[in-house]
């Protein structure tokens, strides 16, 4: 109770959050707080939270600050608990790899496998699957089934809704020149007509191929003008010839050339900003056999493309290969396998091959 209470001026004052300021101003006959004593909401104070303007460490967290819900949408925080020493912690890792450090007494809304197999029978009812609020001390309590299972699950949040930036290029593009393009340029090998006609729907002007050694693909210059165009719209206040405007410029100005990742702006976008930069990759470096999966060498970009799809409420995998040419070992492969029903691919025939829908544990 110590911890409620703050002198200001000499006087003794409680320091109570929202619920309990509530209750103390209910004029009410009776008022009822059932509540655990400082426990419920403590994961370790390095747990990085997403907010508006990217991840801010659990510990930097403050009063009026805004996050996330499990919905996606923004939420203000109202209150702050005192931090917690020497208490009980888990570590506690999901399927798709993610860990968090919490407390025994931190609060999670999980199914368990009978809630799981009780929710599949009513569906069709369409009646609110069941759900219990557990610690992760009573969790780790019941960690396997009656068969010997994993026995408890969380639903995967929702797209998270950061706010639509104003990006220098299209999403697609990037993506497409992120999968297929040259780390040194504006050039995108391609073997396909209709990634070159998306790239000119966004408002690029893609230039004509020219013979790769990449098989039926083609190098095709993005952002390309023809001079006159240039020396019309591209002087500076001197009369010198500049391209401060180009595809290439942009790329630089956002510091992937030479050095391939997913800048914040575009990570950090509307929820179908993400969807399109998904999409450009896909098209270019994904596929679609019983899942979806991208595969790439570079480690960063991989990283930034798992990011990005869990930030769409799916729940992908990230795993890395060495991958070897004539026993030779090359340099490492990552890949990253997901399930969705949103619409990942613009390209046709790997659109088409997706299915309608997915197992409900996709969404667990």
């Amino acid at each position: 109770m110590l911890d409620l209470i703050e002198f200001v001026d000499g006087k003794m004052q409680f320091r109570l959050h929202p619920g309990q300021k509530r209750a103390w101003d209910s004029v009410k006959r009776f008022v009822v707080i059932l509540s655990g004593t400082q426990g419920g909401k403590a994961i370790s104070l390095d747990t990085e939270i997403p907010t508006p303007n990217g991840f801010v460490r659990m510990a930097e967290i403050k009063v009026g600050d805004t996050v996330f819900d499990e919905n996606g949408r923004k939420c203000e925080v109202t209150y702050v608990s005192p931090v917690f020493i020497d208490h009980k912690c888990f570590r506690v890792t999901f399927d798709d790899g993610t860990q968090v450090v919490a407390d025994a007494e931190h609060l999670w809304v999980t199914q368990t496998s009978r809630q799981r197999k009780n929710s599949a029978r009513r569906r069709h009812r369409k009646q609110d699957a069941e759900r219990t609020q557990m610690t992760t001390q009573a969790i780790a309590n019941s960690m396997l089934d009656y068969r010997g299972a994993l026995n408890h699950s969380i639903t995967t949040c929702l797209p998270v809704e950061f706010q639509e930036k104003d990006l220098p290029i299209s999403p697609y593009v990037l993506g497409a020149w992120l999968g297929d393009g040259s780390s040194r340029c504006a050039q995108l090998t391609c073997a396909d007509q209709q990634i070159l006609d998306q790239i000119s729907a966004e408002g690029e002007i893609v230039g004509h191929g020219k013979p790769s050694n990449s098989g039926k693909a083609k190098g095709y210059r993005i952002g390309g003008r023809d001079r006159q165009t240039r020396l019309a719209t591209c002087r500076n206040v001197k009369g010198q010839l500049t391209d401060s405007d180009s595809f290439q410029s942009r790329l630089r100005q956002l510091n992937v050339l030479r050095n391939k990742h997913i800048p914040d702006m575009f990570l950090f976008s509307s929820p179908l900003h993400r969807l399109s930069l998904l999409q450009g990759l896909m098209d270019t470096d994904g596929y679609f056999g019983h899942y979806c999966e991208f595969s790439n060498s570079n480690e960063r970009l991989a990283q930034d493309v798992l990011l990005l799809v869990r930030s769409l409420g799916i729940k992908a995998r990230l795993s890395r290969k060495i991958t070897r040419l004539n026993g030779k070992i090359c340099q490492p492969s990552f890949r990253i396998r997901f399930c969705s029903t949103l619409p990942v691919f613009r390209l046709t025939r790997k659109l088409e091959r997706m299915p309608k829908t997915n197992r409900p544990d996709t969404k667990r």
